[in-house]
């Protein structure tokens, strides 16, 4: 199944030992949240509103999607900037004026937990390697410490892969004016891992309308192939309960486009998704996001 990982709400952070961590924030609320999203483009658009009587300043931060290097090797990812570090052109404004961000990248051993961050910076590896072509030219010394760390799985003679995961976040300060509204504004492109679709698609929670559309797509499509093609967005919503109270409006847009058969998504607490048009839209008042967003985009 296609896998595509998003981004996140903004969340209130704080820098603390081995990288960024969200904290919670009880002075600033998000007074309406619009979340757009389609396998092309992503875009949510924020009304801060700080009810104290004094400005607000605090680190904010938006984490990327983790760059799972191992996965990636062996599978059929498509990442729009690969081996950059804005690897998915993430883009910010506040009040329609461009954010410098600044981006902490850390890597991580995903079976231990390991921070080889440090490590990979001393020994002059890049954190994107692909570690087989890039072996012609590494020093053997440098090869036996990747080996040493555990960062490194050998597959044969001409075949190494990178164990790491590379976790990325990007952060600034903002002030918040007392008793102000301030809207912030994020885009960015996902990365798509692309795979084959079948009609049993449990993850997404597809219904038996799904299942008899897929059917007969494929049925239509038989002569040609026996299979279709799915993106799926993963968007990390919970983090937005991180700021004072619940969003006063949020509304939700997943807009299916014309290179889009079907889309389907399990249930999601406290939403009510109907369709308008090409677009499928949930809307709510007083929202305290619980849980994540994990949508299906079925390809024509």
């Amino acid at each position: 199944m296609a896998v595509s990982d998003a981004l996140a709400n903004d969340t209130s952070a704080a820098m603390e030992a081995g990288g960024l961590m969200p904290v919670q924030n009880t002075t600033v609320q998000i007074k309406s949240e619009v979340l757009t999203i389609s396998p092309w483009r992503i875009e949510v658009e924020y009304v801060f509103v700080n009810r104290t009587e004094s400005d607000v300043t605090t680190t904010v931060m938006f984490p990327m999607p983790d760059y799972p290097l191992r996965e990636m090797h062996f599978s059929p990812w498509s990442v729009p900037y690969s081996g950059r570090p804005n690897f998915l052109q993430f883009t910010t404004q506040v009040d329609d004026i461009d954010v410098k961000m600044t981006p902490e990248i850390r890597a991580v051993l995903p079976k231990s937990g390991r921070d080889v961050t440090d490590d990979l910076r001393k020994l002059g590896v890049p954190f994107y390697v692909d570690l087989s072509p890039y072996r012609e030219t590494m020093n053997e010394n440098i090869y036996r410490k990747l080996i040493e760390l555990g960062a490194i799985e050998t597959i044969d003679e001409e075949e190494d892969v990178p164990l790491w995961t590379v976790k990325t976040s990007f952060y600034w300060r903002q002030t918040f004016p007392a008793g102000k509204e301030l809207r912030i504004r994020h885009r960015y492109i996902p990365g798509v891992f692309k795979s084959f679709v079948s009609e049993k698609e449990d993850e997404w929670c597809t219904d038996e309308a799904y299942k008899a559309k897929v059917r007969s797509i494929l049925k239509e499509k038989a002569e040609k192939s026996s299979y279709l093609n799915g993106q799926a967005v993963k968007y990390i919503l919970r983090t937005g309960a991180n700021w004072a109270g619940p969003i006063e409006r949020f509304k939700l847009k997943i807009n299916k486009g014309s290179g889009v058969s079907l889309v389907s998504t399990c249930a999601i607490s406290g939403l009510f998704i109907k369709k308008e048009g090409e677009t499928f839209v949930a809307e709510a008042q007083n929202y305290t996001p619980r849980e994540d967003l994990n949508i299906l985009f079925v390809m024509k």
